[in-house]
């Protein structure tokens, strides 16, 4: 048996060699099996490497052979591990079925919804991959999105006609799963699909309740009971505690605590220890105080009820970049027109803006969830909560080579949005506009 390219090994992507090897042994080398009982393609595929895989594509040597460890998988089902779209296309292009199943029944769209491959996911059902196909134990790639608890995947998986009320061979239903993930939004989302049934017993008569009781889940659990009830009622019924505490996953204990702490102990002790023995001495400061208090109210409560900056949902770019994205022919070169799209908002998300999962909205500029104000923190009401109490955020710097928009063409690392102390400032605070994408992508690192 010939010998197998250095490729077999995860960290070993070396393209001369491999051309090597097969220049002289023929692309039948492909074929061959080392000792765990995977092919180089396997392995290619794994550590995502485009060119590798195109050269194997190219040489028309075996690209669709399965592993012979025991999972059987096919090399499509290694990349949708990674999430590797500019692998995968290849692969589809060289004739992979999407479906392909391995051993345990798991199509690629499975496999990349065990891993939350969203883009990955998107790209595949965009192809025309089967969603509603089952592993052996009749899990969908909703079950199992909905097990790992990726709410966005599992929003996508829904739209694309994934059956939510689904029972697998255990006769659990996705909904049974995400309680058993802990992950509240996602089990908030499959709990307002139509088709769902709340209670629903699986084999061991266990309901979704049940598990979040089991697990001692106290959110779920006490959203469960809330969504059970008012589904038993014709009319929705008012709760008090939801209005006064917040709903499940949207507390208003931090809120509360500075409410709290202001009027049950610090106006108290200003105007009844304070104030009475110092206001003539001192009069202009307790004026002073009083003004920034009314103030710190109006900023306060302004970051707090105040729109911070909600992108529209259901966009038609939205659509337009999903059904482009079939057509797409540049993956290989590490574009991704898919990365940017919230499938939970069905939008475009625009550079610096994020999904947040407390309000369950993207948010343009989004900074943080600020629970002592009950809202997000982002583009339209930062100012305000800047007035109210300072606050510094150092994401961008911390997490400067995790963003590919930070990155020039040389591969060096630098902020596009820094104008400078005074211009960054004047944007900050609405008095130039910001600056507009295209103008972002053409600054240079020698600009700034």
């Amino acid at each position: 048996m010939a010998y197998i390219p250095p490729v077999n090994q995860p960290h070993c992507c070396d393209i001369k060699k491999c051309q090597q090897f097969i220049n002289e042994e023929g692309p039948s080398v492909l074929g061959n099996y080392d000792e765990k009982g995977h092919t180089p393609v396997h392995w290619a595929a794994l550590a995502g490497s485009a060119e590798l895989i195109g050269l194997f594509v190219d040489c028309k040597g075996p690209v669709n052979l399965p592993s012979q460890s025991e999972s059987g998988q096919h090399p499509i089902h290694w990349a949708a591990v990674n999430g590797c779209i500019a692998v995968v296309d290849l692969l589809v292009k060289a004739g992979v079925s999407l479906d392909v199943e391995d051993q345990k029944g798991c199509t690629p769209l499975i496999t990349a919804a065990q891993y939350g491959q969203t883009a990955l996911c998107c790209y595949l059902i965009g192809k025309g991959a089967k969603v509603d196909l089952c592993d052996l134990e009749g899990d969908t790639a909703l079950h199992w999105a909905a097990f790992k608890g990726h709410c966005e995947l599992s929003h996508l998986l829904i739209n694309s006609g994934c059956n939510p009320g689904q029972t697998d061979n255990f006769g659990q239903i996705p909904l049974h799963l995400a309680v058993l993930s802990g992950n509240l939004p996602t089990v908030q989302l499959l709990c307002g699909q139509d088709g769902v049934e709340l209670e629903a017993e699986d084999h061991n008569r266990n309901t979704p309740l049940r598990l979040a009781k089991g697990r001692k889940s106290k959110e779920i659990v006490s959203f469960l009971q809330n969504t059970i009830i008012q589904s038993k009622n014709l009319h929705a019924k008012f709760n008090w505690s939801t209005w006064l505490f917040g709903r499940p996953g949207k507390s208003k204990g931090p809120l509360l605590f500075f409410y709290g702490n202001l009027f049950l102990w610090g106006y108290p002790t200003y105007f009844f220890k304070i104030m009475p023995v110092s206001y003539y001495a001192l009069w202009e400061w307790h004026i002073t105080f009083l003004l920034c208090n009314v103030l710190m109210w109006f900023f306060f409560l302004k970051a707090s009820l105040m729109d911070p900056g909600f992108l529209l949902r259901g966009t038609e770019e939205y659509n337009n970049a999903v059904r482009q994205a079939i057509n797409f022919n540049d993956w290989k070169n590490g574009k991704n027109p898919l990365s940017r799209l919230c499938h939970t908002c069905h939008l475009v998300k625009p550079l610096r803006s994020k999904h947040c999962r407390v309000t369950n909205r993207c948010v343009a500029h989004f900074d943080h969830y600020c629970p002592y104000v009950y809202n997000d923190v982002g583009h339209r009401n930062r100012f305000a909560l800047y007035m109210a109490a300072v606050n510094i955020t150092t994401n961008e710097r911390m997490n400067l080579k995790k963003y590919s928009y930070l990155m020039d063409e040389s591969g060096h690392f630098f902020n596009p949005f820094d104008r400078g102390l005074l211009l960054n400032l004047l944007e900050f605070f609405h008095l130039i506009p910001q600056l507009s994408e295209d103008k972002i992508r053409k600054r240079d690192v020698n600009e700034i």
